[in-house]
């Protein structure tokens, strides 16, 4: 979140763009697309209400 309480949605669609470019077997993913994925988990299953929506 940025200080206004908005959703970063550049780091938002960076995180999409990694995931769309992972291979489908999460067995050949590497470092940054296990960071993307667990920052989207947080973003979509997070305690923060603002956190879900931001990332739909």
């Amino acid at each position: 979140m940025t200080s206004n309480d908005q959703p970063d949605l550049d780091a938002i669609e960076a995180d999409r763009a990694i995931l769309r470019a992972a291979p489908n077997s999460s067995d050949d993913w590497d470092d940054a697309t296990w960071a993307a994925w667990w920052r989207t988990a947080e973003r979509v299953h997070g305690d923060a209400p603002a956190a879900r929506s931001a990332a739909v």
